[in-house]
């Protein structure tokens, strides 16, 4: 193994190293499946790992979640029970159901 000069911090770092330990730039070459931004001297750009169209998804069936909750506990019982529980309940399994997908989705693109 051999010394090299980090072309950014001109420090002295192992052929073997991975990134600079003074600067942290990466010595070697990015790998073919990472994301590098364009004019950025070939170096990784940090990508996030869940859209935000599952995000959204996750935050509507959160709301939806807690909306159906409400109604079927706290709002059933006070005008018409039988039809705030029903709707509460279609409410919060439509939630559920928008969940899983959001939490499927995900985890299948994004592994």
């Amino acid at each position: 193994m051999a010394l090299i000069e980090c072309p950014d911090c001109g420090k002295q770092v192992s052929d073997a190293a991975p990134t600079c330990v003074g600067c942290g730039r990466p010595l070697r070459a990015a790998p073919a499946s990472s994301t590098v931004l364009p004019g950025s001297e070939q170096r990784p750009a940090l990508i996030e790992q869940t859209s935000k169209s599952y995000k959204g998804q996750q935050l509507l069936a959160i709301t939806g979640f807690c909306f159906g909750f409400v109604l079927t506990f706290f709002i059933g019982g006070l005008s018409d029970p039988n039809a705030a529980t029903f709707f509460g309940v279609v409410v919060l399994l439509i939630s559920t159901l928008l969940m899983i997908n959001a939490k499927l989705g995900a985890w299948w693109h994004h592994g």
